[in-house]
């Protein structure tokens, strides 16, 4: 057997075999398959981590600013150790960082609570989005029950 013929050999057996024939009828589809599913999940943890964030941010301006604001406010010291023209003029966006860090930094229930939240009620949404076009085809009496 030559180098050449174990080749051609390999070559038309690969092309005539059952096994062969089957991979590459099924392999588009596994891919499309597996790339649907990965897509799904990366996508899941994206809305995950953008309503983690969102939730984040809500309690840093909601809460935790307006808290770190009264307290730059209510300061009483001396002149020598008073804020200055250009700390009180700085001082909402020293504010609004820091209540950043600090949320981001600490894990609040609140934050838990309302990503959680958030999430169930996105999916009930595009849950029921999509059964929207599914239910149209349903007949609904006055009283809004379905008929069959």
């Amino acid at each position: 057997m030559t180098a050449g013929g174990a080749i051609t050999g390999l070559g038309s057996l690969s092309a005539s075999s059952p096994m062969a024939a089957a991979r590459t009828v099924d392999s588009p589809d596994d891919v499309g398959v597996f790339r649907s599913v990965l897509g799904r999940a990366v996508r899941q943890g994206d809305q995950e981590r953008q309503v983690r964030e969102a939730a984040e941010e809500l309690v840093s301006i909601a809460m935790i600013q307006p808290i770190l604001a009264e307290m730059r406010a209510s300061n009483n010291a001396a002149p020598p150790f008073a804020p200055g023209p250009y700390e009180k003029q700085f001082g909402t966006l020293m504010d609004a960082e820091v209540s950043r860090r600090l949320v981001k930094a600490q894990n609040f229930p609140l934050v838990d609570r309302l990503a959680r939240d958030l999430l169930r009620v996105s999916q009930t949404t595009e849950g029921s989005s999509d059964d929207a076009g599914q239910g149209q085809s349903k007949d609904r009496d006055s009283a809004g029950t379905e008929r069959a």
